[in-house]
């Protein structure tokens, strides 16, 4: 179909037509059609996507030179036959039809009216109405955010989601089996909430793409819909600081994934989805976004959700819950950056500041969640320990190294290696510790490098090279149990004293070598993503991070049962039905009296005692890091 490019050139709106044409993923059938009319020669382009009919007619006449004059007669979209069309409460969708997995894509539904202009750090306001057939046939742009965040195993040097980013960001993606527009019973729901350190990322990730879980859970015989949304990221949806809380302007992050968790409840119906089994899913700030979802309004029971899957995150992961006098600290570097200290209404003011200089005013923190406002009443940890949050079953989880290429993110950016305990010191001191307990830290996870245990190093070799320092694999097991393992640990102890079923799981299965190098990062923070979302093929990914040649079988086998375990726990609240008759080890519930992690590993799935270096957990919460969780 060469002369698609022909047509190219020739069309008056190029880039919707280029869009169309180019993605082969949606292209059914296109037809090129000539004839002749005296001196005139009619040329009939016809692209038929499996969202819309495209039909662009191309009049030319020769002149006596041979030269050609082209003008563009008329082109039309109509919506194809076979395309699905939804009524929700603003108005009707079409969205797109991809027969080759028997699916239905609904793409960029706004669920917010855009918080731009006036709108521009207030709360989320629902969407409005819309006369006509909304096109819902392409992905939503990046929420503007911090841009430049880099981190080994997540960052894509391709990924263009940041250069094109916009506020009018807050729409959401739906996929589901085709043929739902009767239903005979309502479908599960899986919502996916991104992570990126609330400062980057978004639902058009391909690499979120839900597609394949959607195929698994058809697989397995129990469908579900699948849903993905944006947030408000960096200074435009985490913003702190005395004027703002005075306005009631807090944590609108957060309120735009609540917001959505509404519309879904109001119109995921209509797509085939059960507002009564919905499944809250998060990856790292996408978990934290989970975490806080749950302990949002005092653990206030609306019925947004009734299950939930935070993977390598809480609400304490690195989350600067911090003091007033520090919040305003970082929103006077806000507002001298941005020239707004002296404005007499200061928010006013940043409503009207160049996009790209409020989204560098406070590059390195600009997240900040704001406690005693409506939304975290009190501390999370606070609310937790009074058993005020949603008692819904969790599955939560670490990866066997994710503090390693988000300390080494840190250190490349400070050109701060860590050599000797001075150093290592020095890291804890900046987060609240003192020498004491920094000399002690240093000790037990020096013994757990010489003596380690079922949750050590392995890959990672035990010294690392000058730009990350000798001692780099010693913190970065610190940074992994500080900010994911051990609020995990404390979230699922919590959980079974409340009497609410819970999970726990322990990622153990290497990225290919070629992704990363396992001898500096071992199992990173990031590298479950494409088993639970069952992308074996690595769609999306620029390098594949799933090992191939000998081992592929037994690594697609691990993305196999984890997407099955998620899907089985969206339908059935346990992970334990997934079907695989091969797999004779149960993922059991957690308890103080047994704790237990599913322990998955390249060689598939085993059991691990939780016990591991108990020691330096109490530590933590002896010492009230729980403030941030």
């Amino acid at each position: 179909m060469g002369w698609l490019k022909e047509a190219r050139q020739h069309y008056d709106r190029k880039t919707e037509f280029l869009n169309l044409m180019q993605d082969e993923m949606v292209l059914a059938s296109a037809t090129k059609k000539v004839t002749n009319e005296g001196d005139r020669k009619k040329t009939v382009y016809q692209l038929q996507t499996k969202e819309q009919l495209q039909t662009c007619t191309i009049i030319s006449s020769e002149n006596r030179h041979g030269k050609i004059k082209k003008m563009v007669l008329h082109s039309q979209q109509t919506i194809a036959p076979h395309t699905p069309v939804v009524a929700v409460k603003n108005g009707s969708i079409a969205g797109i039809h991809n027969a080759a997995y028997a699916q239905d894509f609904f793409l960029g539904i706004p669920y917010a009216t855009p918080p731009t202009g006036p709108l521009r750090l207030l709360r989320p306001q629902p969407a409005l109405a819309w006369n006509g057939t909304r096109q819902a046939t392409s992905y939503p742009p990046w929420c503007a955010g911090t841009p430049g965040i880099q981190l080994v195993g997540f960052t894509q040097p391709g990924d263009t989601g940041e250069a094109t980013a916009s506020e009018d960001c807050l729409y959401l993606n739906i996929v589901r089996p085709a043929g739902l527009a009767k239903p005979t019973s309502p479908l599960p729901v899986m919502v996916w909430i991104h992570g990126g350190g609330w400062m980057t990322g978004s639902s058009a990730d391909a690499r979120y793409n839900g597609t394949f879980l959607v195929q698994k859970s058809v697989d397995m015989g129990t469908p579900l819909v699948f849903v993905s949304i944006n947030y408000r990221l960096g200074t435009f949806g985490f913003l702190a600081g005395a004027a703002v809380e005075r306005a009631g302007l807090t944590n609108n992050g957060y309120r735009d994934q609540r917001l959505a968790l509404a519309w879904i409840q109001e119109n995921i119906a209509a797509f085939g989805g059960d507002p009564g089994r919905v499944t809250i899913v998060g990856e790292s700030a996408g978990a934290g976004s989970v975490a806080a979802q749950i302990v949002a309004f005092g653990g206030k029971e609306e019925g947004l959700f009734h299950g939930a899957i935070m993977q390598s995150g809480t609400a304490a992961a690195g989350q600067p819950f911090l003091n007033a006098t520090a919040r305003e600290a970082r929103f006077q570097s806000v507002l001298n950056a941005t020239a707004c200290g002296d404005a007499e209404d200061v928010v006013q003011c940043l409503q009207n500041v160049p996009r790209n200089i409020l989204a560098t005013a406070n590059p390195t923190q600009s997240v900040l969640f704001t406690v005693n406002d409506d939304f975290f009443p009190e501390l999370p940890s606070t609310l937790l320990a009074q058993g005020r949050f949603a008692h819904v079953p969790v599955i939560l989880g670490t990866n066997r190294n994710d503090g390693s290429n988000i300390f080494a993110s840190l250190v490349t950016a400070l050109k701060a290696p860590v050599n000797t305990i001075e150093d290592f010191t020095a890291v804890l001191i900046s987060r609240g510790y003192t020498a004491s307990v920094a000399q002690k830290l240093w000790d037990l996870y020096g013994d757990e490098i010489d003596n380690p245990t079922e949750a050590g190093l392995d890959t990672m070799l035990p010294t690392q090279g000058p730009e990350l320092g000798s001692e780099f694999p010693r913190v970065s097991l610190w940074v992994g149990d500080e900010i994911f393992a051990f609020a995990r640990r404390m979230y699922n102890q919590i959980w079974d004293k409340a009497g609410v079923p819970s999970y726990s799981y322990f990622f153990d299965v290497p990225p290919a070598d070629s992704f990363l190098n396992t001898s500096v990062y071992g199992v990173p923070h990031f590298a479950e993503i494409p088993y639970v979302f069952g992308n074996s093929e690595a769609v999306g990914w620029e390098k594949n991070p799933i090992r191939q040649g000998d081992d592929k079988d037994r690594y697609e086998k691990v993305v196999d049962l984890m997407s099955r375990m998620w899907v089985s726990f969206a339908v059935h609240g346990s992970p334990n039905e997934h079907g695989l008759s091969d797999v004779n080890v149960a993922w059991p519930e957690y308890s103080c009296g047994n704790p237990t992690n599913a322990w998955f590993k390249a060689s598939g799935l085993t059991t691990q005692v939780d016990d591991w270096r108990t020691e330096a957990m109490d530590i933590y919460k002896n010492i009230s890091v729980g403030i941030l969780w």
